[in-house]
C-alpha cells in the first residue's frame, strides 16, 4: 500500500527544529539553576553591584541629573535612586564600604552619587573575607569600576 504524499510522517527539518527547541529549553533551565546556586559567591555579588554602579552612571549621563547607587547595609539591598531594591546581598556575606572618603557602618545606607558630567563621589566596596573576597572600586573622576581579589 502506498501512502499519499501528506501522510508520510515528519520531515528531517521538522525533527531538527523540535530537537533545537528542546535543547534551548534545557539550556535555559540549567542556566537558571546554576545562577541561583551562585548568588552567595562573593565574586558574583561584586559583579552584580558593579553592574548596578554602571547603570547608575549611565542614568546620570543620559538623564542629565545625578543618580545615587544606594547600598542599605541594614536591609542588605542595592538600589538606584529612590527605586525598589534591585538585588539582595546574602546575610552571610561580609560587606565593607568606604564611600565619599568615610567608612560606612553596618546600620547605615552607603551612597555613591553619579553626576551628569561623568564624575561621582567614588568608593570602595569589599565583599567577602580576605581569603575569599573581592574589592570593587569606583573611580571618582570617570565613574570607571574595577574588580579584583582581596589581597
Amino acid at each position: 500500500m502506498r501512502l499519499a504524499r501528506g501522510d508520510q510522517g515528519f520531515t528531517l527539518v521538522e525533527m531538527l527544529v523540535v530537537l533545537v527547541i528542546i535543547g534551548l529549553i534545557g539550556t535555559a533551565v540549567s542556566y537558571s539553576f546554576v545562577q541561583s546556586s551562585r548568588v552567595s559567591n562573593p565574586r558574583d555579588i561584586a559583579r552584580q553591584i558593579a553592574s548596578q554602579a554602571r547603570a547608575a552612571h549611565l542614568r546620570a549621563l543620559s538623564s542629565g541629573q545625578a543618580a545615587d547607587l544606594n547600598l542599605d547595609l541594614s536591609r542588605r539591598t542595592v538600589s538606584i535612586g529612590d527605586g525598589d531594591a534591585l538585588m539582595d546581598i546574602p546575610s552571610g556575606t561580609p560587606v565593607n564600604i568606604k564611600a565619599a572618603g568615610q567608612l560606612i557602618d553596618s546600620g547605615e545606607i552607603a551612597r555613591i552619587r553619579f553626576f551628569p558630567d561623568g564624575s561621582n563621589t567614588g568608593g570602595e566596596i569589599a565583599i567577602g573575607t580576605p581569603d575569599n573576597g573581592y574589592l570593587l572600586r569606583i573611580f571618582w573622576l570617570t565613574g570607571a569600576t574595577t574588580l579584583r581579589r582581596l589581597p
